[in-house]
Formats: structure tokens, sequence, C-alpha cells
């Protein structure tokens, strides 16, 4: 229980209200999580993909719009391991879900811990996939609200720096837009 108190502590002392970008073709008056097409848009899985740096929106369209997060950022980052105190978050979440196949997740995520084998971001992410379940809705219920991964990962954007980040918001009803 120490544990799952200093997370969510870590988690509101580090996150501050920030502001990302969002490029499209069409004019918007607001954005909804959206179904991901195949190939790198389908990179993140379904939300509203942004980035911190609107030179990249530019890409996707005409309009690029400011997008604010009505709650603090709380993103699963793909490609990196998730921090000991977020997998003890996780499986205590997961132990007290009632759903059969996040406790068996949370067998394997304890042993990993035992192996000092902590998962990266995507790993946790294939789990979820494999065992047939909502990713978006899993990864809420562990406190995560976007996933984010350096832009330069997909195809298009080799050669940015680790900086410029690909970000998919999963969590509806959080975003507000201004186009810019």
């Amino acid at each position: 229980m120490k544990y799952i108190k200093t997370y969510v502590q870590l988690i509101k002392e580090s996150n501050v209200h920030q502001i990302f970008y969002h490029g499209t073709n069409k004019k918007l008056n607001s954005l909804n999580i959206m179904q991901s097409e195949s190939g790198e848009s389908r990179f993140l899985g379904d939300g509203i993909y942004v980035s911190n740096n609107p030179n990249i929106c530019k890409e996707y369209g005409t309009y690029v719009y400011e997008v604010v997060l009505t709650e603090d950022y709380s993103p699963l980052r793909y490609f990196t391991e998730i921090p000991l105190i977020e997998c003890e978050y996780i499986i205590d979440k997961f132990r007290n879900s009632n759903n059969d196949d996040l406790e068996y997740l949370a067998d394997g995520l304890e042993e990993k811990i035992e192996d000092n084998d902590l998962p990266w971001g995507k790993y946790f992410i294939a789990d979820l996939e494999r065992n047939d379940l909502d990713v978006n809705n899993t990864l809420i219920l562990c406190g995560y609200n976007a996933i984010e991964a350096p832009i330069n990962k997909m195809n298009a954007f080799i050669g940015y720096p680790d900086t410029d980040l690909n970000i998919n918001i999963i969590k509806d009803g959080i975003v507000q837009i201004k186009e810019i």
C-alpha cells in the first residue's frame, strides 16, 4: 500500500498541464478517440494523436490545433522500462479487478519483478493484446491517459530528436482544442 501512495504522489507532483498539438486537413470543434488505420498510423493504437512539436503536426494537415488536457498528463512510455513503483501499482490494480485475465497478468508481472526484468511499455501492451484485453481501458485502469514514444521511431520522422514525441491520448473527454 505504501508503494501505491508513493506512486500517486509522484504522479501528482511530476505532472503539469502540458500543451500538445494536433494536425489535420479538417476544421474541428472537438477531438474524440478515433480508431486507428493500418500501418504507421496504428503505431500506438486507437486514440487522439498529438505531438509536443507543432511543426510535426503540420505534416498531417493544413489545420494545427493546440491541445490541452483537462487532467494531468500520465503517459505509458512505449520504448522504456516501466518503473518498479508503477509495476507495483499495476499489480495492485489487477489483483483488485476481479478479472481472471488481469490477475494472471499480475502473476507474470510479479515474476518479472522477482527476476529484475521490468517490462517495457510496448511489451506490456503486447501482453494485453495477447490476452484479448481492451488496451486503452486497461491502461486507464492503471492510471495512464496516454501512450508516448519518440516520433523518430516512425519511418516518416527518422532523424528527428528523441525529444519530439508521438503521443496517443487514450482517454476520451480530456482534451480541449484551439486552432493556432
